[in-house]
């Protein structure tokens, strides 16, 4: 009976799960995740350190008998909560970067642009600022895990979309030979650029008009 089974993983799912390991959406999604890993890892680190160190109720700090040398032990906490600002909090902005990218080099086109563009796209969809006394604030909710899957489909489609766009020789703008490369490979993407953008704009604007008609005619 299991060498039946065998054989059927082997004949039907092995298959099926290689060709959608290779399929460049996926494979774009699960590199994304890769390259964040070791920061992702590394502030997982950080945290358990503090929390296992400058916490009272941590393992290393009642080991160590620290609260009894250092009653204001917690404290400590404040030299590394940061850290997850600058990770955990900002991993959409990853992705939607890192997916973006990895798409385009699947085209061959400018990965760079075409992952910053992911990262404009995002953020063009994200939540709306909240104005308060006078003083802008972003919330910053869907900036972490909760905004993952957004992050996803926005990179996905900037990295599908955009160099597309790029290779169209009406929509490139050709700079004079003593242009550096640089600037004339930005300006090449510039009439793409804009459009995508827009399209996201209009996006967003359509996103929130439907939020609007639904608060005004609740079911």
């Amino acid at each position: 009976m299991m060498n039946g089974f065998n054989v059927f993983m082997e004949k039907h799912i092995v298959p099926f799960a290689v060709k959608l390991n290779e399929q460049r959406h996926v494979a774009a999604i699960r590199d994304a995740f890769m390259y964040t890993f070791p920061i992702t890892m590394a502030a997982s680190l950080v945290i358990l350190i503090n929390n296992l160190v400058f916490s009272k109720t941590g393992f290393i700090a009642q080991i160590l008998f620290l609260p009894k040398f250092f009653p204001h032990l917690e404290n400590g906490q404040k030299l590394l909560t940061s850290v997850t600002n600058g990770t955990m909090n900002i991993l959409s902005i990853f992705i939607a970067y890192l997916v973006a990218r990895n798409l385009a080099k699947y085209f061959k086109a400018d990965d760079m642009l075409v992952g910053m563009t992911g990262i404009a796209c995002f953020m063009i969809l994200y939540s709306p600022s909240i104005i308060k006394d006078g003083v802008t604030y972003l919330p910053t909710t869907y900036l972490g895990a909760q905004g993952l899957f957004v992050a996803m489909i926005v990179g996905g489609l900037v990295g599908e979309f955009l160099p597309r766009l790029t290779r169209i020789k009406k929509m490139q703008i050709k700079m004079p030979e003593m242009v550096p490369p640089a600037v004339a490979r930005s300006f090449n993407g510039l009439i793409p650029i804009v459009i995508m953008i827009m399209l996201f704009s209009m996006l967003n604007y359509g996103l929130s008009l439907g939020s609007v008609l639904k608060q005004a005619n609740p079911v």
